[in-house]
């Protein structure tokens, strides 16, 4: 990025940048006269961050946690600082402890040296990384205990896999490097100004850098993350007003993707044992519990030990104001696991679980985004959605379903499900007609489907009011009119879409088969004569 461009306000320092061209070698050459002293690799990373930035964070702690993960020293990093800082190059600023860290920035001297040289410095980033956390103890001012957690990178053994994934971020980090998210500066000030003390400061423009950051070992973790949370940190709902090159973008993602893929591993079709549609789904005494409530559960059950650790995660959560209330809790979560006892081992037994299903996200994620890349197409993953321009979504969701295809049958699965993919204009039901419109239903309005019982007709309509029902011709024989309530106005379509899902089936596996005539024979029990004749007959 050359150094006349906008800068960021304040980044984490990066050990990932290096020279390019005469300006910035002539830049490190003076400031190397004015150390008189032979430069250093770190001296190098920490003039291309003043070059870069407007302002870095930098802790000079030595046992803090790095936002980085660099394999460079961090004390040499705070000695080349010191050194710059001692010639009048770079000025700190303190920070505030445990709320706000301190760094460094360019004086008005080496701004003038940026200014002549005009030095460019590119970055290379590093899109594989393994961490390793850890928790500290320490002791304030006051002398109170605390824990501070502590992740250092380790260098494993990689897998073939995990390489060809890093060759692929590689190259999507090099198409997007001219890409820009941006956020309408109204909005930004107006979220800054009212966001609360926990939250992250927005900005107006993001380049993003992707990563896959594992735990420990390959096995765990592997999750698409963008530089520094970058975009990710966006609310859901300020993420639909972003835009990418100028051009509005949608965000379709996984229904249910982490249920889905505990049944996929456990080799268990979900769609055998309920027909309800939603995993989250869940009725105690006949009133529907809260899909927000069954989901939180699931994701705080997919990364803890037991039931107790389950509840006590969630009622920190509600206390935090970051999950709904709820009385019950406990009943819930026995309910939850009585209905997906088929995969029960997977929830409250590991804190590890979660962690291997953001494996296979990540996987899923990574090949989309390197489908869209061929046809052009800048893609920017939020762990199991994908945000893309708003006349991209269609190509969006057939690349999700290639590599969700693709990764699946890779691990030589039995059987599995697939997951809805829901988009702002777009809708793909595995048991439908495949990518199509979502149907517009009123919310203001009460509604209710007639169902006609005649024998030439099956059709349903849907109307918004009682006095519609009432002066509509489409009543059944008898005068009266079914009122059936919008759930099960959806069910009947779920069903309907499940009935051409189990004949498109029977007519793969060898079955005679025809539209007109509800006949389903086996071909396997009719001698060949005869089925071709019956071909014949149902041709005509």
């Amino acid at each position: 990025r050359m150094c006349s461009e906008k800068k960021p306000l304040s980044v984490w320092l990066s050990c990932e940048y290096r020279a390019i061209g005469v300006g910035a070698e002539k830049l490190l050459q003076a400031i190397e006269d004015k150390l008189e002293c032979n430069r250093s690799v770190e001296l190098e990373k920490v003039v291309a961050n003043l070059c870069v930035n407007h302002k870095t964070k930098h802790d000079r702690r030595g046992g803090c946690y790095d936002q980085d993960y660099q394999l460079i020293s961090r004390n040499k990093l705070t000695k080349a600082v010191d050194e710059l800082e001692r010639v009048d190059l770079l000025e700190r600023y303190r920070g505030v402890k445990r709320v706000k860290v301190g760094g460094f920035f360019a004086t008005p001297l080496l701004q003038e040296w940026i200014d002549l040289y005009k030095p460019v410095f590119k970055r290379t980033p590093r899109t594989i990384i393994f961490k390793k956390k850890e928790i500290t103890e320490g002791t304030d001012i006051n002398g109170n205990l605390y824990h501070e957690p502590k992740s250092t990178e380790i260098t494993p053994k990689r897998t073939k896999e995990i390489k060809k994934y890093g060759g692929w971020l590689n190259e999507i980090n090099t198409f997007t490097e001219s890409q820009c998210l941006e956020l309408p500066e109204a909005v930004v000030e107006k979220y800054n100004r009212n966001r609360k003390k926990e939250d992250k400061e927005l900005r107006t423009n993001y380049y993003p850098i992707f990563r896959l950051i594992f735990s420990k070992y390959s096995l765990y973790g592997g999750r698409v993350y963008a530089e520094h949370g970058s975009y990710q940190i966006i609310p859901r709902e300020l993420r639909k007003l972003l835009l990418i090159n100028g051009e509005p973008v949608v965000e379709p993602d996984f229904s249910a993707n982490h249920i889905h893929l505990i049944y996929a591993l456990g080799e268990v079709r979900y769609a055998d044992l309920y027909n309800d549609g939603d995993p989250y789904y869940l009725e105690i005494n006949g009133k529907q519990v809260d899909r927000k409530i069954c989901k939180l559960i699931v994701l705080v059950a997919l990364n803890s030990e037991s039931k107790e650790a389950t509840l006590a995660a969630y009622k920190k959560k509600v206390k935090d104001c970051t999950a709904p209330p709820c009385e019950n809790l406990s009943e819930i979560y026995d309910c939850f696991m009585e209905k997906h006892k088929a995969v029960s081992k997977w929830f409250g037994s590991s804190k590890k679980n979660g962690l291997k299903l953001h494996k296979i996200e990540g996987a899923i994620m990574v090949r989309a985004m390197y489908l869209l890349m061929k046809k052009g197409i800048p893609s920017a993953p939020v762990h199991d959605s994908l945000i893309v321009p708003e006349n991209n979504e269609r190509e969006a969701i057939e690349a999700l379903i290639k590599a969700y295809h693709y990764t699946l049958k890779a691990k030589r699965l039995k059987g599995y499900d697939e997951p809805k993919i829901e988009g702002e204009n777009l809708i793909y039901d595995p048991e439908g007609n495949g990518i199509d419109e979502p149907v517009s239903i009123n919310q203001n309005q009460p509604n209710i489907v007639t169902v006609d019982h005649s024998q030439n007709s099956r059709k349903m309509s849907v109307f918004n009011d009682f006095s519609e029902v009432k002066n509509s011709k489409k009543t059944a024989k008898t005068g009266e009119v079914l009122k059936t309530p919008e759930t099960a106005y959806r069910k009947q379509r779920e069903e309907k879409y499940r009935r051409r899902i189990r004949h498109r089936n029977t007519l793969k596996q060898g079955a005679i088969y025809s539209t007109e005539y509800p006949l389903c024979l086996p071909s396997t029990s009719l001698p060949l004569s005869i089925s071709i004749s019956f071909l014949r007959y149902l041709s005509v």
